[in-house]
């Protein structure tokens, strides 16, 4: 069978999908109740002032494997493509680890502590300049300053010199269970325990799972999140005052769900344990385990960076959930670029161009401007667009003259997918929008309204599907 009969067999078939869902009385055009397929996720401000830790567990060569699966490898693919995100929404976030090296765990958490005591010492300098020089505030904030200072210069000694991870932290772990935590790493937990600090800071080390024996049990499959607590037997003796018990608890419950929802891991529930990544710092931690890498299903989405972005984006979005924030990526936009994220060729404040394949120049050339005024064409992220690179949904009109500069977004009809074409895969949006389980954002919208009538609906469909026939072209 050639290409051309089976784009008609299989819109043949999806349009019969519609009909029959139309004869069925299915609810059509609902809005699902989460999106995880966006990736990067829109820049905003809601994360500004947070403070992320991304631990990428192991490095890229050694700890756990199955075939060529190597997990330290993915959790740093997954650290990174999760930092863009934070960042996106306004987090500063730090990395463990940034290359492929192992970095030693004791050097992981006195870097952590590090950061944490760094951002508690910026915020008490600036306490302290607004109190009177020889007052008694004065002094008492001079001597925890003090502190701070010496208890970060305890954690750069770790840093410098690997030796002293015993010393400072239950390295080598003692089973005995008889330890008690050094008393610098104590003042540190003491000082981490500030409304300067927890609220604002976390951390998450990002893993993958194996369950045991030789061969795994390669059925075995989900995703499973770490806390500790201070009831817990095995640190009882070690450190029992953590200060975020309720906040690990709703961080790792808010990060397990949403990273199993965008990806369809099983959710394997909480697992309260002492885990080095969890045990040696004082501010609020999660351990996930996102996925068995010796399960088919998980690890298809581990090796994908489809997978991995959406992954991502749930975990993002779970975060965003713990610090008491909602991604609205329509009210970002009308925030950030001044235009409604509604659908329908009414709202002026979109440029459509009806023409899927347009270069940069050659959609400028479709334009007139008055004289003194002047037009350039951006990527969704704002950088400037080549001449010769193609025009796709989401990218930005710049229109300057002398009152100022004013952002259009680009709504290439039938494009909804972003990648400036015309295909299957945008018929395939618009018939899960119309079903109700893909949400599309204002300009997804704009560009599916093929027909200009303020609406995304079955005709809108079906001018597509005419389009990818070639029996009528978008016009």
């Amino acid at each position: 069978m050639g290409g051309s009969q089976k784009l008609r067999r299989l819109c043949a078939v999806l349009l019969s999908v519609m009909i029959l869902a139309i004869g069925l009385g299915l609810p059509l055009r609902v809005d699902a109740a989460e999106d995880y397929s966006e990736y990067p996720l829109t820049k905003n401000n809601l994360l500004s002032g947070k403070i992320i830790i991304l631990d990428p567990g192991h490095s890229d060569t050694s700890g756990p494997a199955y075939g060529s699966y190597v997990e330290g490898l993915h959790n740093r693919l997954v650290a990174e493509a999760l930092r863009r995100n934070l960042e996106n929404c306004g987090a500063t976030v730090y990395m463990t680890r940034e290359g492929p090296a192992d970095v030693p765990n004791c050097v992981r958490m006195a870097y952590v502590n590090k950061v944490a005591l760094e951002h508690l010492l910026s915020v008490k300098l600036a306490e302290r300049a607004a109190l009177t020089n020889g007052s008694p505030e004065a002094q008492q904030a001079d001597e925890k300053l003090k502190e701070i200072r010496r208890v970060i210069a305890v954690m750069q000694s770790v840093l410098n010199n690997h030796s002293l991870q015993t010393t400072y932290f239950n390295t080598p772990y003692d089973y005995n269970r008889t330890r008690k935590i050094h008393p610098d790493l104590l003042s540190a937990f003491e000082l981490e325990n500030d409304p300067a600090v927890y609220p604002n800071m976390q951390m998450i080390s990002l893993h993958t799972n194996a369950p045991g024996g030789n061969p795994p049990n390669t059925g075995t499959n989900g995703a499973t999140a770490y806390r500790l607590t201070n009831s817990h037997w095995e640190t009882a003796n070690y450190f029992a005052n953590y200060c975020n018990v309720e906040r690990n608890q709703r961080l790792a419950q808010t990060l397990l769900r949403h990273a199993c929802a965008a990806t369809g891991f099983k959710n394997n529930g909480i697992v309260v344990n002492d885990l080095f990544m969890i045990r040696e710092t004082n501010i609020p931690v999660t351990l996930l385990e996102n996925g068995y890498h010796t399960n088919e299903h998980d690890r298809a989405i581990l090796t994908s960076a489809e997978g991995r972005q959406k992954l991502t984006t749930g975990i993002a979005l779970g975060v965003l959930e713990y610090f008491g924030k909602t991604y609205d990526r329509s009210a970002i936009l009308a925030e950030t670029y001044g235009y409604s994220a509604g659908s329908g060729s009414q709202n002026a404040t979109y440029v459509s161009a009806a023409a899927a394949g347009l270069t940069g120049a050659q959609f400028l050339g479709k334009l007139s401007a008055k004289e003194g005024v002047t037009l350039a064409v951006a990527d969704e992220a704002g950088a400037e667009k080549a001449a010769d690179a193609t025009m796709k949904t989401g990218d930005r009109l710049i229109v300057t003259d002398a009152k100022g500069t004013k952002t259009y977004i680009v709504a290439v009809r039938g494009d909804l997918n972003r990648d400036g074409r015309v295909a299957l895969a945008d018929l395939l949006m618009v018939q899960k929008y119309m079903l109700g389980t893909l949400t599309l954002d204002g300009a997804q919208k704009e560009a599916g309204d093929i027909n200009r009538d303020g609406k995304n609906s079955l005709a809108d469909l079906l001018l597509i599907q005419k389009h990818l026939l070639g029996t009528q072209l978008i016009q």
